[in-house]
């Protein structure tokens, strides 16, 4: 399955484009058929982004490892992953516990996007 999102449609945070997996860019929701050319940039094939979840003790740094599937190493051809949960789209990724605390802690942090605990918080306030 590929993931695709529909420009078309609005999500339910109010936002522009709904994503979905589908072996072929026809929104589920409005039908809308991404391979006709004249509709081809409402529909957009979208790269999954996994969690790769962060290192106990190296602040900043992974585990090297998708969360959704620890024996699959980052580094391999079409594989994107971020320590970032924010940006994590890969929703085997979001359900692991790894995602769900990184996600919580980045929720506390000072500073958005940044998710070693609350240390860049800290880096940022000493100037």
């Amino acid at each position: 399955m590929k993931l695709f999102k529909c420009y078309n449609c609005t999500g339910d945070d109010g936002m522009a484009g709904v994503d979905f997996f589908a072996e072929k860019p026809v929104c589920p929701t409005c039908k809308l058929d991404g391979a006709e050319p004249r509709f081809a940039g409402r529909i957009v094939q979208c790269r999954i982004i996994h969690f790769d979840p962060p290192h106990p003790v190296a602040a900043g740094a992974g585990l090297n490892h998708l969360a959704c599937d620890p024996t699959k190493k980052i580094g391999k051809v079409n594989v994107v992953a971020t320590g970032v949960p924010d940006v994590v789209n890969c929703p085997a990724c979001r359900e692991t516990e790894a995602w769900k605390a990184a996600k919580k802690a980045n929720e506390t942090d000072d500073v958005p996007g940044i998710t070693v605990g609350g240390l860049a918080s800290e880096i940022l306030k000493k100037g």
